[in-house]
């Protein structure tokens, strides 16, 4: 199972930087990723890109239509810059700010810099812009992760 987990993070996260490549004012350095897999709530506040396979409740807030793709999902409302989303599928949004939430059995690779909250069951995988990985558990207690991509070099 853990070799299934890594094979699926891997390509969520080789998506999510070949996306977010394509947009010039989001930055992806390799460093500060967060790389999750379970079945609960899952929150996330940041920059940058999330890719996510998954079947249940999707929320994205905050973002222009263009910031992100759904595929497989039903929309089932939308109110402003909030859309929500029911069943099964995938999602990528990159933005330089954006807010999600997903409620259901999930994947999902995010990089850039963010605050996720984890609730339910799973693992995860977080690296920090030093280079170290973090691995755990996330349980009904529920927990709180920050990923952050290195700054950007001065004089850019």
């Amino acid at each position: 199972m853990k070799r299934v987990f890594a094979v699926v993070a891997c390509l969520l996260l080789a998506s999510a930087f070949a996306i977010a490549q394509e947009q010039e004012n989001v930055r992806i350095g390799g460093k500060g990723v967060l790389l999750a897999r379970g079945e609960g709530e899952v929150r996330i506040a940041g920059t940058g890109i999330v890719h996510l396979k998954g079947t249940g409740m999707l929320v994205i807030a905050g973002v222009a239509e263009n910031q992100f793709r759904v595929e497989g999902f039903t929309l089932k409302s939308r109110d402003g810059d909030r859309w929500v989303f029911e069943g099964e599928g995938r999602a990528t949004i990159r933005a330089a700010k954006f807010g999600m939430e997903f409620d259901g059995k999930v994947a999902l690779a995010a990089a850039g810099k963010g605050v996720a909250t984890l609730r339910g069951k799973g693992v995860y995988k977080v690296r920090h812009r030093f280079g170290k990985w973090i691995r755990g558990e996330w349980s009904d207690d529920g927990l709180r992760l920050q990923y952050e991509s290195p700054p950007p070099p001065r004089g850019r």
